[in-house]
């Protein structure tokens, strides 16, 4: 359990929780006003608060080897993120709030259980690094040829 006192740092910027039995985050995060790391590698955390939507000034965040549910990421107002690791969380398919994420520059989904990479990938226009190793994708989208950006695939 995290302390709810934690979350009166307003000053903030980086919190790392990894590496822990955290199985959820409270509401109260979205008083972290200045966060722009978040990472909860390793933990046991299953969902986050749509309220983590207010944290405008997240940059990167790191779910790697979480149980976190995809279809409940709530991510896709923070317009400013540009690191996103969700690699090694078993997922089926890539989360649509992704695609809204128009300043990412790195997005990590090694490890998972992908099959398809969705044509919306093509609205990430600032990707650099795309990271989709040891999934089960069996067809490149031609819509990858529209991330003129992108300086390293990894497939």
């Amino acid at each position: 359990i995290i302390p709810i006192e934690i979350f009166k740092l307003t000053n903030l910027k980086k919190l790392y929780l990894n590496i822990n039995r955290i199985k959820s985050m409270p509401i109260e995060i979205c008083n972290l006003v200045n966060l722009e790391e978040l990472q909860l590698s390793y933990t046991e955390i299953v969902t986050l608060p749509i309220e983590i939507n207010k944290l405008l000034k997240l940059k990167k965040i790191s779910f790697s080897f979480t149980k976190i549910n995809n279809t409940l990421l709530n991510i896709n107002n923070l317009n400013n993120l540009i690191f996103l690791d969700l690699s090694y969380i078993s997922i089926e398919t890539v989360p649509n709030d992704i695609f809204n994420l128009f300043n990412l520059n790195i997005l990590n989904l090694i490890g998972n259980k992908i099959n398809i990479i969705p044509v919306d990938i093509k609205n990430l226009l600032n990707l650099k690094e795309l990271w989709l190793m040891d999934n089960k994708i069996d067809k490149i989208p031609i819509e990858l040829c529209n991330l003129l950006n992108l300086e390293c695939l990894n497939l």
